[in-house]
């Protein structure tokens, strides 16, 4: 799972890593993913030219295409969602 491989290759640095990966079944008939940590999040600059990772719009566009949610963000660590109806 590429998501729960950067945020482990994110946590090397901190002395105390936490990582938290949760799935649950969501009502109204959906699932949610959440990934989070506590490592030094993500950048404020995204690399000149690429606003977000490949992997990133990847994950982001097959959510979209079964009609799901995907959010991330990075403070005081990192926090990933992703929504899935149950019917995709």
């Amino acid at each position: 799972m590429p998501v729960a491989k950067n945020e482990l290759r994110a946590e090397k640095g901190s002395t105390r890593p936490l990582l938290v990966v949760r799935l649950q079944a969501e009502p109204p008939g959906g699932l949610l993913l959440e990934v989070q940590d506590n490592g030094p999040g993500l950048p404020e600059q995204p690399t000149p030219g690429r606003r977000t990772s490949f992997g990133q719009r990847l994950i982001r566009e097959l959510t979209g295409q079964l009609g799901g949610e995907m959010s991330l963000t990075s403070q005081q660590g990192t926090y990933f969602r992703l929504w899935l109806p149950a019917q995709a």
